[in-house]
């Protein structure tokens, strides 16, 4: 036997080994394991088929017989030649082994002329052969969008994948190439992205890459999710603006979202999946995309949103939105060999979640001005309340931690069910019933309703029907008059801001839709219940608040995850149970973030029971909804007062008719308020008006003597009712009758000068007389209340000489 490489025989050349190393030692495995610094030592993972071997070195002492050194050198040159082309050889040894993958890496080692040996006429020399190791990279294919042609195939070690619940979802990677490749924007990878199931990452933009030779490029790439592609798209209304406004449930929103980016891309990728039924907002946008519009939505709903893949190879998704997007892993997470985790760090107490002692407050609607001598906000005796406020530590007490927090959708409210519902537009009219509706009939009958509306209305506020179910969940109509008698609510159309009126023919109010009462003063009874609701809801809060929080970031060791049937993974959201006695934990905590290593396999999980927005993201949030209000105070500075000052809307409805927008004078003007003979409602007559009385002057022959006969003075609409209380006596055959009628007694006067005087009936006010007394006086009166009497002229008189001057 004779050593050789390939069909190199070392005796070809003269070359004899005195000595080997490394060649019948095993290579060594690369060190996958986790060395738990206990009894248990270290811990290897990997399945025989998984193991990976590193290179290995072999060291051959050799030696040439030389007629001289010179000649020594040209030997050993010529056996290097012919070693040292281009690709893996088979080393064939004397002990009857081949060991593949062999290369020779380093030249050969003659360190100087003594190792040649004169005296025996013989050279000395070391050849340092390298056995290729396994390949402990991840392959990596790099696509083209749409096509899917795959343009590059990389090797990586460092693939993560970080996830955060609500947030980001991104792959980073980085590799090296002997050349520069032709990534492009929106090229993509298709990776395992949690141990369950592949998903797709796009490249957003040119990908960053150094160059360190001619035939060396280093590439460090960041690939987003497919669902960072709705930031591509901006969130626009029907008309195509940017800045509007938009009275619309969640559901409402994600159809008008998908229509948004269907408009920029050839190609629908998302779908409306399972989303949550929430109530209808008036909603404003200014220039923002889409993505940021879901997740705003989701926060202010206070719902979780994801990304649910349709087809793994494709570029597919389902928009979930859920109360919260999570499963519940049947596992139990806890430090040590066999247990799932290797390592566990609790970190910084989550400050802004502790509270100690908390000012709880509820909205200000539907409260009287005076409410607890003059509190904007629903309130409750005892407010604030304290738990663990003190700093008996470490028995629970964490000190003072106050905090204020507004439940803005509690107030005193009553909802109730539509016992009926009477709708009939403008067009289905009756003459009768387009005389005291011209706008239409939409009438809510609650039976069960046990206040007077009308005793309960708030100054400056119109009150609001707001339906909680049906058709119209989340719209809010203005009531134009409460019925008590029969429990008739009637209800304002309501215009949106592109002059759809609601209710319609196809979306309406009906039996069993539930509905609450807005902007009204509710009875003792109602407040004392929301008042209530107020302080639970608080202390629900408290006790959820009073004890410090703390995100937990633990590694789940590769064995553990390995062992549990497969596939298994985790996702942001889940719910894993978690025992670590030294921080007091025993139960569930919630995956906020994760990091992925696809190259490793192994998970570094953040756990925390919220979701934990950045610092900057947050600041990025505040200045968006700063903007937001900014712009819509300038166009909407009355809309964004309440109590002071009525809503632009609620004005607009109170002088115009919604249907039309022609001025309604029949809500505005009160009967009190004018002289009712300047209203004529249904006779059509003037004022009032005179039966005999005639008046005759020169009586008996004297010019400054006149003499009024007797009579009636007669006010046709002094008792005038509007147009639905006249409606009301009609239907029920009653008898209407807006007259009243005064006696002009017959009265003689004697003009004391010969000056222009004013006749006048004084008439008395006072309920059910008929007293009129006729007076003349020479400067004009103004007809209008004076103590209990009214005085209506009738008639002017002047002398002949005045009439001819």
């Amino acid at each position: 036997m004779s050593w050789k490489i390939d069909n190199i025989d070392f005796k070809d050349y003269g070359v004899g080994v005195i000595k080997s190393s490394g060649v019948l030692d095993m290579p060594k495995i690369v060190d996958e394991s986790t060395d738990w610094l206990d009894l248990n030592g270290k811990d290897y993972w990997q399945d025989a088929v998984d193991v990976k071997y590193q290179d290995r070195e072999i060291s051959l002492n050799c030696w040439i017989k030389a007629a001289g050194y010179e000649e020594f050198k040209t030997k050993v040159a010529a056996f290097y030649a012919a070693l040292v082309a281009p690709g893996e050889r088979t080393l064939t040894t004397v002990f009857g082994n081949e060991i593949e993958h062999v290369t020779v890496q380093q030249a050969i080692q003659m360190v100087r002329k003594t190792s040649y040996v004169s005296s025996l006429q013989i050279g000395m020399f070391t050849l340092r052969l390298t056995v290729a190791g396994d390949l402990n990279f991840y392959q990596l294919n790099i696509s083209r969008y749409y096509t899917y042609d795959v343009i590059a195939t990389v090797l990586t070690t460092d693939l993560k994948v970080q996830k955060t619940l609500q947030g980001d979802t991104y792959a980073t990677f980085s590799f090296e190439t002997n050349q520069k490749l032709d990534i492009r924007f929106f090229d993509d990878i298709n990776i395992n992205s949690s141990g369950i199931s592949t998903d797709r990452f796009y490249i957003e933009t040119e990908p960053e890459f150094k160059k360190v030779a001619d035939n060396k490029y280093v590439y460090s790439i960041r690939a987003n999710h497919m669902g960072n592609w709705l930031s591509h798209s901006q969130f626009l209304n029907d008309l195509g603006e940017a800045d509007f406004s938009y009275f619309a449930n969640l559901d409402e929103i994600i159809v008008l979202l998908l229509n948004n980016h269907g408009r920029d891309y050839f190609a629908r990728k998302f779908f409306k999946g399972t989303i949550e039924v929430t109530d209808r907002r008036l909603h404003k946008f200014s220039g923002e995309n889409c993505l940021s519009v879901l997740r705003r939505l989701c926060t202010e709903y206070k719902l979780e949103y994801e990304f649910e893949s349709l087809h793994e190879t494709q570029w597919e998704f389902n928009i979930n939105i859920k109360t919260q997007i999570a499963n519940d892993k049947a596992i139990v997470l806890e430090y040590g060999k066999g247990k799932g985790l290797y390592e566990i760090k609790r970190g910084e107490m989550l400050a802004d979640e502790l509270c100690t002692v908390l000012h709880a407050y509820g909205a200000t609607r539907n409260l009287k001005p005076d409410y607890r001598d003059g509190l904007r906000r629903l309130s409750f005796t005892g407010n604030p309340l304290k738990q663990n406020s003190g700093f008996d530590y470490p028995a629970g007490d964490w000190g003072v931690h106050a905090k204020t927090i507004f439940f803005d959708d509690i107030f005193p409210r009553r909802t109730a069910a539509v016992s009926s519902y009477l709708q009939k537009l403008p067009a289905n009219l009756t003459d009768s019933e387009k005389y005291a509706h011209p706008e239409g009939i939409f009438k809510i009958t609650d039976t069960t309703i046990d206040f007077d509306i009308n005793t309960y209305l708030l100054g400056g506020l119109s009150a609001k029907v707001k339906m909680q179910t049906g058709d119209l969940a989340g719209f809010e109509f203005e009531i134009s008059r409460y019925d008590h008698d029969t429990k008739e609510i009637f209800l304002i159309p309501f215009k949106d801001e592109r002059g759809d009126l609601y209710p319609t023919a196809l979306l309406t109010i009906k039996a069993g839709d539930t509905y609450t009462l807005i902007d009204i003063d509710q009875p003792a009874s109602y407040v004392t219940l929301a008042e209530t609701e107020l302080e639970t809801a608080a202390a629900d809060y408290l006790a959820a608040h009073c004890v410090p929080k703390y995100p937990y970031r633990a590694i789940v060791h590769p064995a553990f995850v390995k062992a549990q049937p497969q596939p298994f993974g985790f996702e942001v959201g889940d719910r894993v149970p978690f025992l670590a006695a030294d921080y007091g934990l025993d139960g569930p905590l919630r995956i906020s973030s994760l990091v992925y290593d696809a190259f490793k396999g192994t998970y570094d999980l953040t756990l925390s029971e919220i979701v934990q927005v950045s610092k900057r993201k947050q600041t990025d949030m505040r200045l968006e909804a700063i903007e937001r209000a900014l712009g819509g105070a300038k166009k909407d500075t009355t809309e964004a007062t309440r109590k002071d000052q009525e809503t632009t809307n609620e004005l607009r409805n109170r002088l115009l008719d919604p249907t039309d927008d022609k001025l309604n004078a029949d809500r505005n003007v009160r009967t009190e308020s004018l002289d009712p003979g300047m209203l004529s409602f249904d006779s059509g007559v003037p004022q009032f008006s005179l039966k005999d009385a005639l008046i005759e002057a020169n009586v008996d022959g004297n010019e400054d003597k006149i003499k009024i006969g007797s009579g009636l003075l007669i006010f046709s609409n002094f008792y005038t009712l509007d147009r639905y209380s006249i409606q009301k006596l009609k239907e029920g055959l009653e008898i209407y009758d807006p007259t009243r009628t005064w006696i002009i007694p017959e009265t003689t006067l004697n003009l004391a000068t010969k000056e222009a005087y004013f006749i006048y009936a004084k008439i008395t006010l006072t309920e059910g007389s008929t007293a009129c007394q006729i007076v003349a006086y020479p400067e004009h009166v103004e007809m209008k209340l004076q103590h209990t009497y009214l005085y209506i002229k009738l008639a002017g008189i002047s002398s002949g000489e005045e009439a001819a001057a």
